[in-house]
């Protein structure tokens, strides 16, 4: 229960930026109110996730230690012995719990961060006057670009090949505006000097 309540932190924080700045774009709320709620969202998101994760470790906590304090009504089978190795069973757990701890200063920059990762895709499809062709090619280039890189950081997760660290490293809360900015930046360098360049050169070589 606790793990799905921290998920759903994560997921209500992903989704709390880009539905204040859809409210901006279309009923023109005041960039203060943006502002103020997004990073109200990430502060209270941040430690509310870290509350469910101390109630859930202190529940495995107490459990464990009735464990160890009640060995026999636990599926106890200490030892077992093959031919070759020995194995021992303990049902209680280690007792290795990593305390979290509560973000009181540092979420308060988790929203403002996120708003800025969004801040260039919003003056893309919103804020600037381009053609309908190009804003469509760089929506779906960022588009493109953020599945490739979740589906690497998942791959290095899964599958720890070249950054074996970047899952514990990565903060759910950090980490998505850092992508976004990155894959609208890689867009926006694509569709207008690579793609455009291109098809100016295309057109040239057609009317030539």
């Amino acid at each position: 229960m606790y793990g799905a309540l921290i998920l759903a932190c994560v997921v209500f924080f992903w989704a709390a930026v880009p539905l204040l700045l859809m409210a901006r774009a279309r009923l023109n709320a005041p960039w203060w109110f943006v502002i103020a709620a997004a990073t109200g969202a990430g502060w209270m998101l941040a430690n509310a996730a870290v509350f469910f994760q101390q109630a859930g470790t202190d529940e495995e906590r107490v459990e464990e230690l009735a464990c160890f304090e009640h060995p026999e009504s636990a599926a106890n089978n200490p030892e077992v012995l093959s031919e070759n190795e020995t194995e021992v069973v303990n049902p209680c757990g280690i007792g290795d719990w990593i305390p979290a701890h509560y973000k009181p200063v540092r979420g308060l920059l988790y929203g403002p961060l996120y708003l800025v990762g969004c801040a260039l895709p919003y003056w893309l499809i919103f804020g600037r006057r381009s053609a309908p062709g190009l804003t469509r090619r760089i929506v779906w280039l960022a588009v493109a670009a953020l599945v490739i890189e979740w589906a690497a950081t998942v791959g290095e997760c899964i599958h720890p090949l070249l950054f074996g660290q970047v899952c514990p490293m990565t903060d759910p809360y950090v980490y998505p505006p850092v992508t976004i900015a990155l894959a609208f930046l890689l867009s926006w360098i694509i569709a207008t000097q690579v793609l455009e360049r291109f098809d100016r050169r295309h057109n040239a070589r057609s009317v030539g």
